[in-house]
């Protein structure tokens, strides 16, 4: 390829899925051939038939040294491909934590909108996969993850909502109308999304929309709805079911705690007995030993001694006289 460069070939020739020698180069991380390609001419922002740039060719195989290299070149960090892929989400989707760190340093975005999606964004992506080092590098960078918490609910992905919530995602997070992560969810029938939601203690009685006025004004019908009436309403059977067991499990949850407390307080109550009547008792012998001293009854002290160990501290020698 080299010599080929040296001839003054194209560096920018492409096969007929648009492949270019650069994008090659990119795709298999060859650092060397694409910088050489680079100082020959080629284009940075030359794409194949999908859109894919060598920089998000690079990124999805998380290739660092190449991406770097790219970015160094003036390959555009934000550039997508025809889906709406950038190298940030393809790198975020993948766990490439140092691709991620490479690009956020060259100001990519790190919220994005593929066509088949609204709002997504990188953490999404990284959140679903599971990859803890990139969503955790995502945040740092000020990822909104309350925005990703209401596209991963939205398109019912219960792995993303559970790292998200893990990361810190407020379970109550809304669009402006009031629709909650949950109603979200419920509407359109993910019921793993929404019982991941409800084990997090989302609030069941939010009701959306909220600008009801707005409705009316437009002559709609529409009128605000809890999570469960949407799914009542949009028949989805899976998504009620999962309401009424999270019904019966905190009603459960509610009878064990009553049943708890109860046994707790009859449980001092037991004990605040058996100290009340200990202390009477040891009253009552003490009152005793003071009489028998008195009387200087001998033979009833010794009994009194000999059945409560307590009163050998008060009288260790077992012997009396008559009180003078």
């Amino acid at each position: 390829m080299l010599a080929l460069l040296g001839e003054r070939a194209d560096a920018n020739a492409a096969n007929q899925r648009g492949d270019t020698a650069l994008s090659l180069a990119a795709s298999r991380g060859n650092t060397k051939a694409l910088k050489a390609l680079i100082e020959a001419g080629a284009h940075t922002e030359v794409a194949d038939v999908h859109g894919d740039t060598a920089l998000l060719l690079a990124a999805r195989e998380g290739s660092t040294r190449v991406v770097k290299a790219l970015l160094g070149a003036g390959a555009d960090a934000n550039a997508a491909n025809k889906r709406g892929d950038t190298a940030m989400s393809c790198a975020a989707t993948n766990g490439h934590t140092k691709v991620v760190e490479a690009l956020r340093g060259a100001g990519a975005e790190t919220k994005f909108a593929p066509k088949e999606m609204s709002k997504d964004s990188a953490l999404l992506h990284a959140a679903s996969g599971r990859h803890t080092n990139v969503t955790n590098a995502l945040l740092g960078a000020g990822a909104d993850v309350d925005a990703a918490l209401l596209n991963a609910s939205l398109q019912g992905d219960p792995e993303a909502v559970t790292t998200l919530l893990g990361a810190g995602a407020d379970v109550e997070s809304s669009e402006k109308d009031g629709t909650t992560a949950l109603i979200m969810a419920a509407k359109l029938g993910h019921a793993d999304v929404v019982k991941v939601l409800l084990d997090a203690g989302a609030d069941v009685n939010v009701k959306a929309p909220r600008n009801l006025l707005y409705w009316v004004s437009l002559g709609s019908s529409k009128v605000a709805k809890t999570a469960e009436q949407y799914a009542q309403s949009n028949s989805h059977e899976k998504v009620v079911m999962t309401f009424l067991r999270h019904k019966l499990e905190a009603s459960d949850r509610k009878k064990c705690h009553m049943e708890a407390a109860e046994e707790k307080q009859r449980e001092a109550a037991a004990a605040k007995k058996e100290k009340r009547e200990a202390e009477a008792s040891e009253k009552k012998q003490r009152e005793a030993v003071a009489e028998a001293k008195k009387l200087g009854d001998l033979h009833a002290l010794r009994a009194w001694r000999a059945e409560c160990p307590k009163l050998r501290a008060l009288w260790p020698d077992g012997k009396v006289g008559p009180a003078r």
